[in-house]
């Protein structure tokens, strides 16, 4: 199931973002957020851009956000997309529903 990030996802895709901060020149962080910083990031986010999760049995297996590519006025529907899915989740299509 694809849904709408809540900001109680913020544990959960914190420890999927983690391992890419950590392990990975993937992101451009030095150090990996945890998941009040993921909550208010969703929390940020949603009023203007979406921010989905796949979900299945209760259990987050990835997520997706479109984050404001910049900030004059031409640019407001360019975005930047990123998505990350759980390790075990990998090459089983989570990130090709999320697109």
């Amino acid at each position: 199931m694809i849904r709408l990030a809540r900001p109680d996802d913020g544990a959960a895709l914190a420890a999927i973002y983690a391992p890419a901060v950590d392990h990975t020149p993937a992101s451009f962080e030095f150090t990996a957020p945890d998941g009040e910083d993921m909550a208010r990031r969703i929390e940020h986010t949603l009023p203007q851009r979406p921010w989905l999760v796949a979900e299945r049995d209760g259990a987050v297996l990835g997520y997706a956000y479109a984050g404001q590519h910049r900030e004059r006025a031409g640019y407001q529907w360019d975005v930047n997309v990123s998505v990350y899915i759980g390790r075990a989740w990998h090459r089983r299509g989570v990130g090709r529903a999320l697109y």
